[in-house]
């Protein structure tokens, strides 16, 4: 009796987890084609927003009236056409943007934007991704790639004089417009009219601290690839050596991940037990150093997993 029971509960518990898996996969593999093609949407973005709108104002009558497994399906039916409403409307505001408009026209304008995600280093300067805020005065919210001389902190505020091309094609391209950018800039002028929040500043604190204590007695290269291993951050490591990783298939070392997560976690839950905190005190402080240590290495996908 207990062996039956028993297996209807892990029946009962993998059923959902299956479908779920399922319909996560298929889901996701249509959403990237669907960012990689880019089609014209047009007057389809209402129609699907309309229809979104109605399935999940119909979610509670129907949980109420249908059975679970029926109401369960309608659930993941309703997410699936919320999450694709969202794409398309999502690609048809980047492909009616302001920017897009300027790529297809030309010429230098103003544009104000926020360093939207941590700068990569390239050869030619510093890969920034932007989130544009205003173009000419007129505001938007669209995200942009441009190469910058320096790296400026994460949410730094800027002005630019730029000129808009099309994304590249190729993998980088694709991984751009992954990354919702709409075009690159090419960056006459660039002048910095303000510092990022608190938090942010905080936490660019911390990881310059870590930089210079890492480089202070040893070599560039050896010192960047600690810093990788701590924060993410590979802005020390030369080219040549992001270049073999990559070849060998060792740059997941420089991605932080949940060992990290764990390793910091374990040292904070140490020293607090040796000051004998209490034991509530320590779980509520554990539990906002997780958060904190997510954005300190800027929300990496193997941290957040």
């Amino acid at each position: 009796m207990n062996d039956e029971v028993t297996r209807a509960r892990v029946g009962e518990a993998l059923g959902p987890l299956g479908a779920l898996t399922v319909v996560s996969l298929v889901t996701g593999r249509v959403s990237v084609a669907i960012i990689d093609a880019r089609p014209g949407i047009g007057a389809q973005s209402g129609v699907l927003m309309l229809a979104a709108g109605c399935a999940v104002a119909s979610l509670p009558i129907a949980a109420r009236r249908l059975r679970p497994w029926t109401a369960t399906i309608l659930l993941l039916f309703v997410a699936i056409l919320v999450m694709f409403t969202a794409i398309v409307v999502r690609l048809e505001t980047t492909t009616m943007g302001l920017v897009p408009g300027l790529v297809d026209r030309g010429g230098v304008v103003v544009i104000e934007a926020k360093v939207a995600a941590e700068p990569r280093k390239g050869t030619l300067g510093w890969q920034t991704a932007l989130r544009v805020s205003a173009v000419e005065g007129h505001a938007t919210r669209e995200r942009v790639n441009a190469t910058l001389d320096g790296a400026l902190p994460l949410g730094t505020p800027v002005v630019l004089r730029a000129s808009a091309r099309p994304l590249p094609d190729g993998g980088y391209g694709r991984w751009l417009r992954q990354q919702h950018a709409v075009a690159m800039l090419d960056v006459r002028e660039v002048h910095v009219t303000g510092s990022p929040g608190s938090f942010t500043s905080s936490s660019e604190f911390v990881r310059e601290r870590i930089r210079s204590a890492a480089t202070r007695h040893l070599d560039d290269d050896v010192g960047g690839l600690l810093v990788g291993f701590v924060t993410g951050d590979t802005r020390l490591l030369p080219d040549a050596d992001v270049e073999a990783m990559q070849a060998t298939g060792l740059s997941h070392l420089t991605a932080v991940s949940g060992s990290n997560t764990a390793v910091l976690l374990a040292g904070i839950a140490f020293v607090l037990s040796v000051a004998r905190i209490a034991a509530r005190v320590r779980w509520g402080l554990l539990a906002l150093v997780v958060p904190w240590f997510a954005f300190l290495t800027r929300l990496e996908p193997s941290v957040l997993r």
